[in-house]
């Protein structure tokens, strides 16, 4: 109720509540009211969780918003995957912060990019932003979930709301700001964002068993789904000693019969994997299997990563939460947002385990957890009590706070200066590392499909629906194996094209690029980006090399990293690194550099 009166009076809230609480539903209905004056953007950290909360999300709008509008509502994704066809202007946007800000920024079709940012701070219909999962944000992208709150927040007086169940305490206080200190204004206005707190338990009740290690944990969780349980194992990594793929292998002894696999349009078997390195199409289909048994109340075995962490609706009987090492180690947010994924539903108990490698150590927070006791909602504000949410101070000297400020002076205060650094196009959102885009060659309907589309679509430009991004040290060690194919606009610059390295006509290096309107090198068979994020390349795994390193849809991508260095070139605060991508016959090298900030040691 209190957070109803909060959006009808145009303020902005945060709500703190608790898994399974009801959020999405608190903020939306009373949104809803204003529909015909509001336009709605419901910003998500993960494109896996957009997904998992557009039917619901549909649902709540369903009769309401047509009887505020008189229509139907119309709401559209707006993410890497799905790109958002009315610019701004349907009554609901699902979209993430990555893609959010390259539309503050103008971002898009260079047509019809500006439309964007009008539709943000000019249109008569205002928006208002609502940040579901609030606490998801790392340092990097912090840094753009910050400014936004400056930018447009505080600055634009844009209406936001920010949905959590952990959000730090010290974090709130600060946007609070009851000292009228960060958010200057007058004291009339009070808080700057007011806080709702739902203390009132919805869900289960989880009790935490204690420490056992990967061997125990895998062994026991088979064991419990063949005894009809619902059981989940999350994992700190995919691949490597105590991954998921390991584990995935192994378990293939005890349950084999039952482990994923498709069928038809769908997935059969009660087995599931959900991670980053399988292709898009099959791990939306894994995640319907994984709701519909769970709605069911079906026996299943979750292998997965802390892509379930956020916002999946599903509540297993027994949780295994990896407790990690080195630069995977858990923490104490993310093992409460774990363990939201058990007991979630009211009449439920659940069970929690830490599972500790060999070389790992017990987490810290575990001190607070007592074997066999009820991790009640006192301890839970224990452990978000000893979260260190990003510094807001250190995200307004950072790169990206700094690199944003310079775009947003160009598109908004129109400072020609900043032009330069608009038409780079470089937004770093969550890694400073590039990625290159990974597509499989595979028949299907008596077809070759390349990226999800027919191969003929694929060559003429059209846009892919299966690719996987990978970061440009492990795409080296894939490359000599692959197509190379560069993707740039034809000679009347209107349509997208694709070249192909070698093919039919044995283009060399020097001659795909220049294809392309790329400066013609001196050696055809080497060339240089100075800013990786500039190379237009695709890789193209044939079908014949498929299998080695892509070996089924559950296990997904196995790769290693490839040879990288660090160039020296007398600035303290950047580092430069260089990657070689290589080919034989003939021998080709593809040179890509890029540029990171020095970190502050914390």
């Amino acid at each position: 109720m209190k957070l109803g009166q909060e959006v009808l009076a145009g303020q902005n809230a945060i709500l703190s509540a608790g898994t399974g609480s009801g959020k999405t539903e608190a903020a939306l209905v009373p949104a809803l009211l204003k529909l015909d004056e509001r336009r709605i953007f419901l910003l998500y950290p993960t494109k896996a969780l957009l997904q998992d909360q557009r039917k619901r999300v549909e649902n709540i709008v369903g009769a309401l918003g047509q009887q505020i509008l008189g229509r139907e509502p119309r709401i559209i994704v707006d993410t890497g995957d799905e790109d958002d066809p009315t610019g701004y202007s349907a009554d609901i946007v699902l979209t993430n912060l990555d893609k959010f800000v390259y539309r503050l920024f103008g971002y898009g079709k260079r047509r019809w990019g500006y439309i964007y940012p009008y539709r943000l701070t000019h249109d008569a219909r205002k928006p208002l932003v609502v940040f579901d999962e609030a606490h998801a944000y790392e340092e990097t992208i912090f840094s753009h979930f910050w400014f936004v709150l400056n930018k447009l927040t505080y600055e634009r007086r844009v209406q936001t709301l920010l949905l959590s169940a952990t959000l730090p305490e010290s974090f709130i206080e600060a946007l609070r700001d009851d000292a009228f200190e960060a958010f200057p204004r007058p004291e009339s206005e009070g808080d700057f964002f007011a806080l709702v707190k739902d203390e009132e338990r919805r869900s289960g009740r989880q009790f935490y068993r204690g420490i056992v290690s990967q061997e125990q944990a895998a062994s026991r969780a088979a064991d419990l789904f063949r005894e009809g349980h619902r059981v989940a194992i999350i994992f700190r990594r995919i691949a490597g000693k105590g991954g998921l793929q390991e584990a995935w292998k192994n378990l293939q002894e005890r349950v084999g019969t039952e482990m994923a696999r498709t069928e038809g349009d769908g997935i059969a078997g009660s087995v599931l994997a959900y991670h980053g390195g399988q292709l898009p199409g099959y791990r939306s289909r894994v995640l319907n299997r994984l709701l519909h048994l769970d709605d069911k109340r079906e026996p299943y075995l979750l292998l997965a990563t802390h892509a379930m962490e956020v916002g999946v609706d599903i509540s297993t009987e027994f949780m295994f939460c990896g407790a990690g090492e080195g630069d995977f180690v858990l923490g104490p947010e993310s093992f409460v947002q774990q363990i939201g994924r058990c007991a979630r539903r009211p009449d439920e108990n659940g069970n929690v385990y830490l599972v500790v490698g060999e070389e790992g150590e017990t987490p810290k927070f575990a001190r607070v957890l007592e074997v066999d006791a009820e991790v009640s909602p006192e301890t839970k504000s224990l452990l978000n009590a000893m979260n260190e949410p990003p510094s807001a101070e250190r995200a307004e000297r950072s790169v990206e706070y700094l690199h944003d400020e310079a775009l947003y002076r160009y598109v908004y205060d129109h400072v020609p200066e900043n032009a330069q650094i608009w038409e780079r196009g470089t937004l770093v959102t969550r890694e400073w590392e590039p990625s290159i885009e990974l597509v499989f060659s595979e028949m299907c309907e008596d077809d070759t499909y390349i990226g999800g589309i027919p191969q003929q679509r694929f060559w003429r430009g059209g846009k892919m629906k299966e690719s996987l991004s990978l970061p440009i040290r492990r795409a080296a060690s894939l490359a000599p194996f692959c197509a190379w194919v560069f993707t740039g606009q034809d000679e009347d610059n209107d349509s997208p094209l694709r070249v192909a390295l070698g093919g039919e006509k044995q283009r060399s290096l020097g001659e795909a690029l220049a294809q392309l309107g790329y400066p013609i090198p001196s050696d055809a068979n080497r060339y240089s980006f100075q800013d990786a994020r500039q190379a237009p390349l695709t890789l193209l795994m044939p079908e014949s090399y498929r299998g080695k390193n892509y070996v089924d849809d559950n296990l997904g991508l196995v790769t290693w990293p490839g040879d990288t260095k660090e160039i020296h070139f007398g600035n303290p605060n950047i580092r430069r690194y260089e990657t070689t991508l290589k080919k034989n016959n003939p021998s080709t090298s593809l040179i890509l550099r890029w540029e990171e900030p020095r970190r502050e040691e914390v």
